[in-house]
C-alpha cells in the first residue's frame, strides 16, 4: 500500500466524499466526490457503490453540480442542481445513465426535498433565493431599532422590511414533478410559502421536511426585535391541500403549553404525516432535546412511526441512538424514563444516515469520519449496538496517510469548578517515547462547539504532523458533556475566566507528562477560541507561550454583543472584554492573526483591531487577510496556505525544522 505524508497540500486538496445514500432497495448508494486541481479548480463526481461488494464506478462528472440525491420513487433516478441564477434541475435516468434537464428555477437553490405522493407524481420542496419581485431601492439608509447593530449570526436587524424593498428574504417554493415518457418534468406552478409574511427561513436543508399534504418549517419573524441571545426561531406547519395547485396557503406557528415554542429546528413528520418531532433548545441552557434526550442535528422517524433515530454529542463523538416512541415522553406513563438504545459510539462521529431498505428499519447506511479516517461508510444493526459492516473507508483509518490509532488517545483534568474537562491528545506518526515534543493547544469556537473524533477542516492530527504534541480540550461551554456544562458559562455572564482557567489547568496537567515540553508551547484559537487568544494576551498567562495564533477572533466582545460605550464597569460584558485598556497594555507574546475579509460572524475589523494594538505595543505579530473568505476558509488553495502562514509561524518560535520564518515581519510591523 502506497502511503502519502499528511501534509496541508495533501489534507487541503484531497478529494471529499459526500455522505452514502442507498436506493429504496438498498442494493446501491450514490455519493459524490468533490476534487480540485490547479488546471481545472473544483469539479464534483457522482458515484454508484454497489452496497454488497462496495465497488462503486463514477457516473458524472461537472464543475457546478451540488444536492445531489434520489428522486425518492423507485426508479433509481438521480437528481441534482447545476448552480446558478436561475437554477437548473436535472436528473439521470440509471436506465442508460444519461443526463437531462428537468426544468428551470428562477432563483438559486440551497436546498430541496422530494416526496412521492399517490397520484404517482412527485412534491417538490425548495429553499432559494428571493430576487425577482423586489425593486431596487433608490436609497440606501436602514433603520435600526435598538444600540445593537451588531449580530455575530445574522447580521443588522432592521425595524421594518418593507421599508427597505431592496432587501428580499428566501423562499420555500413548492410545485410537482411528473413523468413524461422516460422523463420527469415540471407540471404545475411554483408557490412560495412564504409570500406575504414577515417570515425569515434558514437555507439549512434540515430546517424543514415535507409529507403528502403539507410542509413543515422554521422561521424567525424578521419584525421581532433581535435579542441578545438570539431571535426566536419557531417552527411553522403548513397545510398543502394540493402541491400543484396555485393557491394561498396559511403557516401556523406549532407552539406547546409547555413551552416548547423557542428555537426549535430540524422538524420531521411521521411516516404518516400525522406527527411531527424537532429538537427544542431553551434560550439560556443551549442543550437540545427531543422530548427527554440532548440531540445533535438529526433527528428520522423509523418506517413505523414508533421510534426515532437520532444523533446526540456525546463526550468527543457524535454518537447514534434509537428512542422509542412507545411511552409517555412527558413524564405520567409508567415508561416515561425509557432509555435510548445505542446503536453507534463507539469510534468517531456520525455525519448522516438512512434506512438501508425503504419501510425496513433492519438496517442503517451509516457516513461517518474520525479523527483519522476521512469518510467510512458502514451498515449497523439497529436492534442493537454491533460491529458494523464496513462497505467503503476512504483513508484505512488513516493507513493511506501513514497514521495509526496509537497516535490518538485521551485525557480528563480537573477544571476551574466542580466539574473534569476531557481532551483529545494527538502525537506525530514518528513518535518517539523517548523524545520531549512541543506542545500545541487548540481551542474551538462556539463556544458551544467541541472537539469530536471527526476529521473536519481542521485537524488536530495534521498539526500533531509538524512535530507537536496536540492538546483540543473541551472546556466549560462545550457540548457532549451535559446541560450543566453549557449552561455554567454563563453563570455570571463571564465567557472569559473559567474558560481560560480551565486552559491553565490544562497545561498544568501536562507538565507531569515527560514527552510534553510545557516550556515550548503554542496556543491557537478560532472563532471563540480567537476570543480567549485576545484575552489571555493580556494576561499572565498567555506569556507562557511561545506564540499566540488568533483565527477569526474578537476583541471587542461588548461591541460584538450589542452592548454600548463608553465602558461601564457594571455592564454584564465590562470584566471579559479582551478590549480594556489594562489589558491591552499587557500584550507582550508574539502574535499571528488572520481574518477573512467577508467575515459576518467576527468582523474583519476585530482582527485588524487586534493588530493594531500588537503593533501599538511593540509586540512581534502578523496580520494575514483573506479578501474573499469569510468566518471559514472554503478555498483549496486559500486552506494549504493559511496552514503553511500557521505552521511556518509557530515552528519559527518552537525552533522545529521547517519554519523558516517567511510568515515573520523582518521588523515590527505598522499599525494599519
Amino acid at each position: 500500500m502506497t502511503t502519502t505524508a499528511l501534509t496541508p497540500e495533501t489534507f487541503a486538496l484531497a478529494p471529499i466524499m459526500g455522505p452514502a445514500q442507498p436506493s429504496h432497495d438498498g442494493t446501491r448508494a450514490l455519493y459524490t466526490v468533490s476534487r480540485y486541481t490547479k488546471l481545472s479548480g473544483e469539479f464534483k463526481e457522482i458515484w454508484i457503490m454497489e452496497i454488497s461488494t462496495g465497488n462503486s464506478y463514477k457516473i458524472l462528472q461537472r464543475a457546478k453540480i451540488y444536492n445531489v440525491t434520489w428522486l425518492g420513487d423507485d426508479s433509481r433516478t438521480i437528481i441534482f442542481f447545476n448552480s446558478g441564477s436561475p437554477t437548473e434541475f436535472h436528473a439521470i435516468n440509471m436506465a442508460n445513465q444519461l443526463s437531462y434537464c428537468i426544468g428551470i428555477f428562477p432563483m438559486s437553490v440551497f436546498s430541496f426535498k422530494t416526496k412521492p405522493l399517490p397520484n404517482g407524481s412527485v412534491a417538490v420542496v425548495a429553499v432559494g433565493e428571493g430576487t425577482e419581485e423586489f425593486a431596487k431601492s433608490p436609497h440606501t439608509a436602514k433603520i435600526y431599532q435598538s444600540a445593537n447593530l451588531v449580530d455575530g449570526v445574522n447580521g443588522p436587524r432592521v425595524i421594518d422590511p418593507s421599508d427597505h424593498p431592496e432587501t428580499s428574504r428566501d423562499k420555500i417554493l413548492y410545485t410537482t414533478l411528473e413523468k413524461n415518457g422516460d422523463e420527469w418534468k415540471f407540471t404545475s406552478p411554483m408557490n412560495d410559502v412564504l409570500l406575504g409574511t414577515s417570515l425569515e427561513t434558514s437555507r439549512d436543508g434540515n430546517n424543514y421536511d415535507i409529507c403528502e399534504n403539507g410542509i413543515v418549517f422554521g422561521a424567525r419573524d424578521s419584525t421581532k426585535v433581535n435579542r441578545l441571545m438570539g431571535d426566536e426561531f419557531n417552527i411553522y406547519y403548513t397545510k398543502i391541500h394540493s402541491f400543484a395547485a396555485n393557491t394561498n396557503v396559511v403557516s401556523i406557528r406549532i407552539d406547546d403549553s409547555r413551552g416548547f415554542n423557542r428555537l426549535g429546528k430540524h422538524p420531521r413528520f411521521s411516516p404518516d404525516g400525522n406527527e411531527i418531532a424537532l429538537i427544542i433548545g431553551s434560550m439560556m441552557k443551549m442543550s437540545d432535546r427531543v422530548f427527554v434526550i440532548p440531540i445533535r442535528d438529526s433527528v428520522e422517524f423509523s418506517p413505523d412511526g414508533l421510534a426515532l433515530f437520532v444523533t446526540a454529542d456525546d463526550h468527543g463523538r457524535v454518537a447514534l441512538y434509537k428512542l422509542s416512541l412507545l411511552f409517555d415522553p412527558f413524564g405520567s406513563g409508567s415508561n416515561s424514563n425509557a432509555s435510548p438504545i445505542s446503536l453507534l459510539r463507539s469510534n468517531g462521529s456520525v455525519e448522516s444516515f438512512f434506512l438501508l431498505r425503504r419501510g425496513n428499519a433492519e438496517e442503517l447506511l451509516v457516513s461517518s469520519s474520525s479523527l483519522l479516517e476521512s469518510s467510512l461508510y458502514h451498515i449497523i444493526s439497529t436492534d442493537e449496538e454491533r460491529i458494523p459492516r464496513v462497505v467503503l473507508s476512504a483513508t484505512q483509518n488513516g493507513a493511506l496517510f501513514g497514521l495509526s490509532p496509537r497516535q490518538i488517545s485521551q485525557i480528563e483534568f480537573k477544571g476551574a469548578g466542580d466539574y473534569r474537562v476531557h481532551a483529545w491528545m494527538v502525537t506525530p506518526s514518528s513518535f518517539d517515547n523517548w523524545r520531549r515534543y512541543p506542545l500545541a493547544i487548540l481551542v474551538h469556537g462556539g463556544p458551544h462547539l467541541a472537539w469530536n473524533d471527526q476529521w473536519g477542516n481542521n485537524n488536530p492530527v495534521l498539526w500533531a504532523e509538524q512535530g507537536y504534541i496536540v492538546v483540543a480540550p473541551n472546556i466549560l461551554g462545550s457540548t457532549d458533556y451535559g446541560n450543566d456544562f453549557i449552561h455554567d458559562i454563563y453563570g455570571d455572564f463571564d465567557r472569559t475566566t473559567l474558560p481560560t482557567q480551565d486552559l491553565m489547568n490544562c497545561t498544568e496537567h501536562l507538565e507531569a507528562n515527560p514527552n510534553v515540553d510545557t516550556g515550548n508551547a503554542v496556543i491557537f484559537g478560532h472563532s471563540y477560541g480567537g476570543l480567549l487568544m485576545n484575552w489571555i494576551q493580556g494576561h499572565e498567562f498567555g506569556q507562557r507561550f511561545k506564540s499566540i495564533v488568533c483565527s477569526g477572533g474578537i476583541i471587542h466582545w461588548r461591541r460584538y454583543a450589542g452592548r454600548p460605550y463608553p465602558d461601564d464597569p457594571d455592564d454584564y460584558f465590562y470584566g471579559d472584554d479582551p478590549s480594556q485598556p489594562h489589558l491591552l497594555k499587557e500584550w507582550k507574546t508574539p502574535m499571528l492573526i488572520i481574518h477573512g475579509k467577508n467575515d459576518n460572524t467576527c468582523k474583519f475589523e476585530e482582527g485588524l483591531a487586534a493588530f493594531n494594538n500588537a503593533c501599538a505595543r511593540n509586540v512581534l505579530s502578523r496580520f494575514v487577510q483573506f479578501d474573499n473568505e469569510g468566518h471559514s476558509i472554503r478555498g483549496r488553495e486559500n486552506q494549504v496556505r493559511w496552514f503553511n502562514f500557521v505552521f511556518d509561524w509557530i515552528n519559527w518560535y518552537t525552533g522545529l525544522q521547517g519554519g523558516n520564518g517567511a510568515a515573520l515581519p523582518a521588523t515590527h510591523p505598522q499599525p494599519l
